[in-house]
């Protein structure tokens, strides 16, 4: 009986010693929420330093919308469906990595409209960090804009339509995003102006009768280092980020590029062999190694 009560005794204490220290090493933030008043007659306005990415909140009666202001969305309207909606709680995400908890409740007559979070000294905000190993949005744009300058590091991905040519700069991943470096050159004396661009996946055509599959993909961020016509002689660099992805070998992953107002359209077409040649994204900046500059081209016209 005694052995009994001197394990229960020593499993107590060794429990209590785990706990102390996980607690001690995992300590849990709290973080306070700011108070808002909302109406149904009135409208509440919140600015934040970033774009926002997701808006969180725990009831239907309270509308929230984001106002898109050239190519920003940093605005967030806020409104009750009707008079006298219960309390609720607000997250906003950012995508700078920040959380900015509310406390929501009803009042007929608003103290405080309008909520400048790039003024204020201090916000109801917490860092989220990179989750699970991704790039944060704000991260991904900052990287594509950066890259408008950097040298080749990939030989033979090519195509070319009445003066106009595509090439494929380099491919690179960092953190579950693929970057594609992509320069326009207008080789002609008329002035390019690009459109849109469309990517998407394809299978290749085995036969005539064949039916080709295609699925789109949405790119997380597309930057022109140019946005004005393209000039004869000129070029412009494009840099688009997507997801991580891979395809089979009977499969294409195609970048298409529109003029506006014309139609010297482009198509390059990227195999599976070529995605697995990204590289870190940390040799964007590197030059071609001498040895490959007389490598043959194998993209499509």
């Amino acid at each position: 009986m005694m052995k009994r009560i001197f394990l229960l005794v020593a499993i107590t204490i060794v429990c209590s010693i785990t706990l102390n220290c996980y607690g001690q090493t995992n300590p849990v933030k709290s973080l306070a929420s700011l108070s808002l008043g909302v109406s149904a007659e009135r409208t509440t306005v919140l600015i934040f330093p970033a774009n926002i990415s997701r808006v969180d909140i725990g009831t239907p009666d309270i509308v929230a919308k984001t106002v898109k202001v050239g190519n920003t969305e940093k605005v967030l309207r806020l409104k009750a469906t009707r008079p006298d909606v219960a309390s609720s709680s607000m997250h906003v995400f950012t995508d700078d990595g920040k959380v900015y908890p509310f406390d929501l409740a009803y009042t007929r007559q608003l103290e405080t409209d309008t909520w400048d979070f790039t003024t204020m000294a201090t916000s109801p905000v917490t860092e989220t960090g990179q989750i699970s190993g991704k790039m944060l949005p704000a991260q991904v744009r900052q990287t594509a804009t950066g890259m408008c300058g950097h040298v080749r590091t990939m030989i033979g991905l090519k195509t070319k339509s009445m003066g106009i040519k595509l090439t494929v700069e380099g491919i690179y991943y960092q953190d579950g995003v693929l970057f594609f470096h992509l320069l326009v050159h207008n080789r002609s004396q008329i002035p390019y102006q690009l459109d849109f661009g469309r990517y998407y996946i394809r299978d290749q055509r085995t036969s005539k009768r064949t039916t080709l599959m295609e699925k789109e993909i949405q790119p997380q961020y597309e930057h022109r280092c140019k946005e004005a016509a393209l000039p004869g002689g000129g070029s412009m660099a494009i840099v688009a980020a997507f997801d991580q992805f891979t395809i089979a070998d009977r499969k294409q992953f195609m970048i298409e590029l529109y003029e506006k107002g014309g139609d010297r359209h482009l198509r390059c077409r990227i195999k599976g062999r070529h995605l697995l040649r990204a590289e870190p994204l940390a040799a964007a900046g590197r030059s071609i190694p001498p040895e490959m500059a007389g490598t043959p081209g194998n993209g499509a016209q």
